[in-house]
């Protein structure tokens, strides 16, 4: 894993938008620059530290390779600073919460200075140029000066919810593939957690002739059962004249005390399409004391997700979207 380091004063925030890094392929003489080479040799996984007036901003995760595009409308205000043709590097980034001044740790960071192609002259001032080699001693530097937002990230990824989408994760605190790794463990153990609490809860109120009907459809076989098929956990439901019903339990499990959930469009489509069957299981600080289990049922009287959206929650956004191409651009 290689780590760089970008300078961004005329063009941080449109790249930032856009979580992108864009360089010409080459200087207005037409001519090579080895801050522009360098992007050709990013590679998913590299660590880029943004530059921009003297302070460093954000840290960046490399997430795809560089590829040819035209330089973005606006980038450079219409000036025509930089020739059109260029390469684009997709990013996840995370901006700091309190930025590093660069002369603040400069004295730690000067020793380790590269004699060649340093993003830094030897008085700290920045040398002209986009992207730069970052020292491993830099970036050492760099994140020591971070531990207490570090920390705070830490914290923060200690609380998972097993159903949130890691891209959403990775966006939010620029995390490195090592910890995306551990995230999606957590995740996977919380939701697990989660699935033995709600089957333990069926089996404490449910008699025990009826346990038999309690089954862990995530984790079977066939058609009709694994992550995917729009629920968890089949079971029944006894009402006041003893009769039994069977319902279909979907686990959301959180180790967060948080009203927030995330659904598939399978899940909801599930719950439209079973209506009355239909229960949703929130689990909230999945394996703490305070552990809670709330039954979330009424689904009948929904005739489409978009009816189910806008009528059962508080509120909801979209955090994917099905792009289907046209035919010039399959």
């Amino acid at each position: 894993m290689a780590k760089y380091i970008v300078f961004q004063n005329q063009s941080y925030r449109q790249e930032r938008q856009e979580s992108i890094l864009w360089s010409p392929k080459f200087s207005k003489n037409g001519y090579k620059v080895h801050a522009y080479e360098l992007m050709k040799i990013l590679m998913p996984g590299d660590v880029v530290y943004h530059y921009v007036n003297q302070k460093f901003v954000a840290r960046s995760m490399v997430i795809a390779p560089a590829m040819s595009h035209k330089k973005p409308e606006g980038l450079d205000g219409e000036r025509g600073l930089w020739n059109e043709d260029g390469w684009q590097v997709r990013l996840d980034m995370h901006e700091f919460t309190d930025p590093i001044q660069r002369k603040e740790i400069w004295s730690s960071m000067k020793p380790y200075r590269p004699n060649k192609y340093s993003a830094f002259k030897d008085n700290g001032n920045g040398n002209q140029g986009y992207l730069f080699p970052c020292p491993e001693d830099w970036a050492r530097i760099i994140e020591e000066s971070l531990v207490e937002e570090n920390d705070e990230i830490e914290k923060q990824l200690t609380l998972v919810d097993a159903d949130e989408p890691i891209e959403t994760i990775t966006e939010r605190y620029g995390i490195s593939e090592e910890k995306r790794v551990e995230i999606a463990k957590r995740k996977e153990e919380v939701g697990e957690a989660a699935e033995k609490a709600v089957m333990n809860y069926f089996r404490e109120i449910l008699p025990e002739e009826y346990h038999t009907e309690i089954k862990q459809v995530s984790k079977g076989s066939g058609k009709n059962a694994g992550h995917g098929v729009g629920y968890d956990i089949q079971a029944v439901e006894i009402d006041d004249q003893g009769i039994t019903s069977p319902i279909l339990v979907e686990v959301k499990g959180t180790s967060k005390n948080s009203s927030t959930m995330f659904m598939t469009s399978k899940e909801l489509e599930s719950a439209v399409i079973f209506k009355e069957q239909y229960r949703i299981a929130r689990v909230t600080n999945v394996g703490q004391d305070n552990e809670k289990i709330h039954i979330i049922s009424g689904f009948d009287g929904y005739d489409s997700i978009d009816d189910l959206l806008k009528g059962k929650f508080q509120s909801y956004r979209s955090t994917a979207y099905q792009i289907n191409l046209k035919d010039e651009d399959a």
